[in-house]
């Protein structure tokens, strides 16, 4: 709008001199004096010199701001006098009025992550609360930036007011029907639950449909959840007593393996006495490897009364 006003005033002066020159001709051509001739002529030339400077700057001017360039990865809204005419630019170099303005909004990929201390609180379905650690990416549809420019008037206020506002409504949406509880029991269960990817798809779906038609989302991750103190000492329990069951189940198991190796061992000694002879050398050679000291007297045999004879590992000399 500046640059209009200094290019008229420009084009005012060349005209004013212009017109001063042919006047000043004019009494020149009609006057008798040769002297008075003379100094109006110089004067004419001068002016003509104005008239022509400020017609070329005047020129120039106007040239060069009939030419704007949009940045690579960037759109360009032209407005008239600030109103925007519905004209959207692609990136490179484009003519406009010289009245007409353009102003270029990111078309690019944003990646927006918030981690750590910038995670999204939301509320889960059990009342209680998450902090969700998210990257979203979106962009702009460029037939769309005319009407976001005429509406958030910048890309930042756009991004904050309209982007940033329906990221949070969209995790809680997804969140509001989340218990993460019953969803660590469906797994323990094998039924298949949520995982974080699935949550990230639907939280994609749901910022999509809040957007509308004027961005595009590419995606929304959710890396970690983090769950209040409440909600966190419920799972910690039942996990415990996950583990408690467990850990009952294999003592259970194990115990049945054992009675079941013991009647095995019953009937074989009922049928075979020398079974029980048989387990007892197996123990003696065990004992005979670890030199461990064998009880006087001892015997593998029912009814013996001699001791058994241990052999010993000869000497090399």
């Amino acid at each position: 709008m500046l640059w209009t006003i200094l290019i008229a005033i420009l084009f005012a002066i060349s005209l004013t001199a212009a017109i001063v020159a042919v006047k000043l001709g004019n009494r020149a051509k009609s006057t008798q004096s040769e002297f008075e001739k003379q100094e109006l002529q110089g004067d004419k030339r001068l002016v003509v010199g104005i008239a022509i400077v400020f017609g070329v700057i005047a020129a120039l001017a106007l040239g060069l701001t009939t030419i704007t360039t949009v940045s690579t990865k960037n759109v360009g809204i032209v407005t008239s006098f600030g109103k925007p005419t519905g004209q959207v630019l692609s990136n490179g170099l484009h003519f406009k009025a010289p009245w007409q303005s353009v102003t270029e909004f990111d078309a690019a990929i944003q990646t927006q992550d918030f981690k750590g201390d910038q995670c999204t609180t939301v509320r889960l379905g059990t009342e209680g609360k998450a902090c969700v650690e998210n990257s979203v990416q979106w962009r702009i549809k460029p037939d769309a930036a005319s009407e976001l420019f005429t509406d958030y008037r910048s890309f930042e206020a756009m991004s904050g007011a309209l982007v940033e506002r329906q990221r949070v409504a969209a995790l809680n949406s997804v969140f509001a029907q989340f218990d993460p509880l019953a969803t660590i029991k469906a797994d323990n269960a094998g039924s298949g639950t949520p995982t974080l990817a699935d949550l990230g798809d639907e939280a994609t779906a749901k910022l999509q449909e809040l957007l509308g038609d004027h961005l595009t989302v590419d995606s929304v991750v959710i890396s970690l959840v983090k769950y209040d103190d409440g909600t966190q000492s419920k799972i910690d329990a039942y996990q415990a007593e996950v583990a408690a069951t467990r850990i009952a189940e294999q003592r259970q198991q194990t115990a049945t393996a054992e009675a079941e190796a013991n009647r095995q061992l019953a009937e074989s000694v009922s049928k075979d006495p020398n079974v029980l002879v048989s387990k007892c050398l197996d123990a003696l050679t065990d004992m005979v490897k670890a030199n461990q000291p064998v009880p006087a007297g001892f015997s593998c045999w029912p009814g013996g009364g001699s001791a058994v004879v241990v052999p010993q590992a000869q000497t090399t000399k």
